[in-house]
């Protein structure tokens, strides 16, 4: 490693982020003079301290070692200009299937700012793939699903590939399709029931309202998807994935399941895609691999993890059970929410989350919107070491104090600039990008920030709030979390004898 151009590499890449040295300092676990003495080549990290590095900088160790970046492999995608635009083509029929010939101007209009941003990347036909393993797995008795900030996708909910629909609240026919959206809920989940008034047929209720600007991080960097399954779907699953990908070489690697930051992982398989040309022929067998090894391995390159959890395997043992299709279960099943608002979840797995019957007991959600706040303070503390989760979940006085997704942040301070009559969301987006990784934590926000905050109506105590901010995960994360659990606890209402005897 030359000492001057892993200096200077470090610097540049610190600025990019908008950290100082104290606050990158912070992130590590070091003192802002140790960064300082990296930048001006007098010392160098500790071997263990690169991929963390790595990580907050967003680039590989390889880049940190050499003092520059490689050229980031599938950026502009491998597929063909006709293949894409078909592609899109089946995306709209999918619009049109679901909301009728003529939809509302909201969801076309969704549609087409996805597609603006999308339309030269190659990640439509991701979603088509795990789309494909979707449908199948669904077949098998075997369910998988997709979990991350890919959720905020409207392409990946019209293709299948994700179950988190990311507009605004509303209800939806599925019979004459009609659409009426309702302004100022929070969260489709809390409309009451009602009959579509065309024909008669109960709503669906349905909307997280997700901004599509959550998800443009990965745009141009790693596109990355985590899917959870069953091990004895793995083998369809693979065939699907090492297939359904023109243009690609496939590596297998099976990282350490602590790669993935969660407990109750027994394993993870992540499919590496590199462009013709770049890589060796598709990978039948997982190549085992070390954490350090694994995040460079996937540098720049689009992925797709799959996650075995010990306790999905019961879950899907006792969905294959009761036979009964997950699309037929009513998950705002009143039964079963009154259970989850009450904490009553003896039996449902946590999936790696930080023990949610407590956290449930303790902020004591009252409707649906606030169990979704709760499950992503289970996210956030389940990322932290114990004790530090336990102060943090200690500083949270109430629900409406919590800011744990980083959908929240972005919608809420792109309304704020709009009130002003500022229609560039680039500042919303900033500050989030930057609370989503911790970096106003410890050194605080930058006095130029808070005044500008400040001059669009963000109150002191919410920008207080974001430097303590760890981490922020996509909302999308807790939304499936929730789902998930509302489908279990609706088999242990309608099939009791069942749950006992599973779970």
């Amino acid at each position: 490693m030359e000492e001057n151009l892993f200096g200077q590499f470090l610097y540049e890449k610190r600025k990019q982020q908008g950290l100082s040295q104290y606050q990158l300092g912070s992130l590590l676990g070091v003192s802002g003079k140790a960064v300082s003495k990296w930048e001006r080549g007098v010392a160098r990290p500790k071997s263990q301290l690169l991929y963390k590095l790595s990580a907050v900088l967003g680039v590989s160790a390889d880049a940190l070692l050499i003092g520059a970046e490689y050229p980031r492999a599938g950026s502009a995608g491998c597929l063909s200009e006709p293949w894409r635009d078909r592609l899109w083509d089946e995306a709209y029929r999918h619009l049109r299937e679901r909301y009728g010939d003529r939809p509302p101007i909201e969801i076309v209009s969704r549609f087409e700012n996805e597609k603006l941003v999308l339309a030269n990347t190659d990640i439509v036909q991701f979603f088509r793939v795990i789309s494909a393993m979707a449908k199948k797995a669904e077949e098998s008795g075997m369910p998988v699903f997709l979990q991350g900030s890919a959720g905020a996708s409207f392409l990946a909910y019209l293709f299948g590939a994700s179950d988190v629909n990311p507009l605004p609240a509303h209800y939806h026919c599925p019979r004459c399709r009609a659409v009426e959206f309702v302004p100022g809920m929070a969260d489709g989940w809390m409309l009451a029931p009602k009959a579509c008034a065309r024909c008669g047929t109960p709503l669906v209720r349905d909307g997280h309202d997700m901004p599509f600007e959550v998800l443009r991080h990965t745009i141009g960097r790693n596109m990355g998807f985590e899917l959870v399954l069953c091990e004895g779907f793995y083998e369809t699953a693979k065939s699907i994935l090492l297939s359904g990908l023109p243009g690609y070489m496939v590596t297998v690697l099976e990282p350490p399941a602590e790669s993935m930051a969660r407990p109750g992982v027994s394993k993870v398989r992540t499919f590496v895609c590199s462009p013709m040309g770049m890589g060796h022929a598709n990978g039948t067998c997982a190549v085992r691999c070390s954490q350090v090894e694994y995040q460079d391995r996937i540098y720049g390159k689009p992925y797709i993890s799959l996650l075995s959890y010990d306790a999905y395997e019961r879950c899907a043992a006792l969905e294959r059970r009761v036979d009964v299709a997950r699309s037929d279960i009513d998950i705002l099943d009143r039964e079963a929410v009154e259970l989850l608002l009450r904490g009553e979840t003896d039996g449902i797995p946590d999936f790696g989350l930080y023990d949610m019957k407590e956290l449930l007991a303790r902020f004591r959600p009252g409707h649906l919107g606030d169990a979704i706040a709760v499950y992503g303070i289970g996210l956030l503390a389940s990322a932290l070491p114990r004790e530090e989760a336990s102060a943090f979940i200690r500083g949270i006085a109430s629900l409406s104090e919590a800011i744990v997704y980083r959908d929240d942040v972005f919608r809420y301070l792109d309304s704020r600039l709009k009130e002003h009559g500022y229609y560039d969301f680039g500042l919303a987006y900033a500050v989030m990008d930057r609370a989503r990784r911790g970096a106003y934590r410890g050194q605080g926000m930058d006095p130029h920030t808070k005044a500008m905050l400040r001059d669009i109506g963000v109150e002191e105590h919410y920008i207080s709030r974001l430097e303590k901010v760890p981490y922020l995960f996509p909302k999308s994360q807790g939304i499936v979390s929730v789902k998930y659990a509302l489908t279990l606890l609706w088999i242990k209402v309608h099939h009791p004898e069942d749950f006992r005897r599973l779970l």
